[in-house]
């Protein structure tokens, strides 16, 4: 939506199926996500999660939780970066501000699509350039799922005998090729839209046009701003050496989180792992991505050998340190910051 749009009272009707879809899928997002927790909790051994939680080296979670901390610094100058490179100069403290604020909202919004809504909707009341604030953080997101995965097929490749024995290795190269794919097809879309139009009917384009004016107006903002990137590659690489450092350093606190619990787990295997886990955090599937995560966890680290109640125990872990790093966002928030 951008800043040109009008919110008009509709006249009474009776719902849309759609919008009953809509609204039916709001309330079973939460629902399966904390279904798919519950089954976990319900499989494991709940003495040995317990076990193990009990016995937490309380020094390794404090460190851990100072790297999530400052884990923060370089995800807000990737987005400053993109930002700088629209035009848009914001000062850096109001920046971290609205990072922390969209933090805090994941915890009650879809994974983390709803904390960037949060930010693309503060930051283009802030600068009144709505598409530019949308694209800013969609090209952050992109550029951080590129990250986390190229991160992961260099630890595949740095050794194979351990990727190839539990099949993960072949799970972070399929999900990469589909990602790069998908990002080639995505700044490409003028040439597929052309292609399009000599293979589809003309009046359908038209249709949507007179149905959907403002969505079609706006998502062609959007787009535009987001292929306008293409001329700013540099600027596109410093986003990804930040993205780099700021997937690294997530991995770096998983390795410390596990530590932590006492769980054996080799860094390089953690690489692969996480890239896969964060790809899948952001699938906007239940709120917070919660189930998901754990879910995910359990999955991957199991191929490592890595007992479930373990696994589950550094996700619980894991996702207790971001809650209370997005807790600051919350301060600010109430703060009216």
């Amino acid at each position: 939506m951008t800043e040109k749009m009008q919110v008009t009272t509709p006249p009474l009707s009776p719902p849309p199926a759609g919008g009953t879809l809509a609204a039916a899928w709001r309330w079973l997002r939460p629902l399966f996500g904390l279904g798919l927790l519950a089954f976990l909790l319900w499989r494991v051994d709940w003495q040995e999660l317990n076990c193990i939680v009990s016995q937490a080296s309380l020094g390794y979670v404090g460190a851990a939780l100072l790297i999530e901390l400052l884990n923060v610094m370089p995800r807000v100058l990737r987005w400053r970066a993109l930002l700088v490179a629209q035009g848009t100069r914001e000062p850096f403290l109001r920046l971290l501000s609205i990072y922390l604020v969209g933090s805090f909202f994941n915890n009650f919004l879809p994974s983390n699509v709803g904390g960037d809504s949060v930010r693309m909707l503060r930051l283009g009341q802030l600068t009144g350039r709505g598409a530019d604030a949308a694209s800013s953080v969609l090209v952050e997101r992109l550029c951080g799922l590129f990250a986390v995965l190229l991160m992961g097929v260099v630890a595949v490749l740095s050794n194979w005998q351990l990727a190839s024995a539990g099949g993960i290795g072949f799970l972070v190269l399929g999900t990469f090729v589909v990602f790069v794919l998908g990002m080639l097809l995505l700044f490409n879309l003028w040439r597929v839209r052309s292609w399009a139009d000599c293979l589809t009917i003309p009046w359908l384009a038209t249709l949507i046009s007179k149905r959907c004016p403002e969505l079609v107006e706006g998502l062609g903002k959007l787009y535009d701003s987001i292929y306008a990137f293409r001329s700013h590659r540099r600027v596109l690489l410093v986003v990804l050496a930040f993205s780099l450092l700021f997937r690294l350093g997530s991995v770096f606190s998983l390795y410390v989180q596990s530590l932590a619990l006492h769980v054996p787990i080799p860094f390089i295997w953690l690489m692969m792992a996480f890239s896969l886990i964060a790809v899948a955090n952001s699938l906007p599937l239940s709120l917070n991505a919660i189930g998901i995560q754990e879910g995910a966890y359990v999955f991957f680290f199991g191929l490592a050998g890595i007992a479930a109640p373990q696994s589950l125990a550094l996700a619980l872990l894991s996702r207790g340190l971001r809650l209370a790093v997005s807790l600051v966002g919350g301060v600010i928030y109430l703060l009216g910051k």
